[in-house]
């Protein structure tokens, strides 16, 4: 395209009124323009998802062995300091914002 058919196509543009214009724009460019809508929203949604992400705080098999060790403890007379710490622990981790993984034990 030379000079003479861009200045042509730029006066032509310039005569036309809004709906022709919106015409023009949505018959060319529409696949860009859809291409680059889905691009920011998965952009977000990828972002979104990274941000609000649960991790897990703890598998099965823990679980398993610490419910485990305190009961035994328990079954045994009073709680120690290192038990109770080790409750402490369990029960503040229950307020993070985290989820328990359920893995089967091999």
């Amino acid at each position: 395209m030379n000079k003479k058919e861009k200045a042509a196509r730029k006066e032509s543009f310039r005569e036309m009124d809004l709906p022709q214009k919106a015409d023009y724009i949505l018959t060319y460019y529409k696949i860009p323009i859809i291409a680059v809508i889905l691009a920011v929203i998965a952009l977000f949604s990828f972002v979104h998802r990274q941000l609000t992400k649960k991790r897990p705080c703890c598998t099965q098999g823990l679980l398993t062995f610490l419910s485990e060790k305190i009961s035994g403890r328990l079954s045994t007379g009073s709680i120690s300091a290192k038990q109770a710490s080790i409750r402490k622990r369990m029960r503040s981790s229950a307020m993070k914002p985290c989820i328990c993984r359920m893995t089967p034990i091999l």
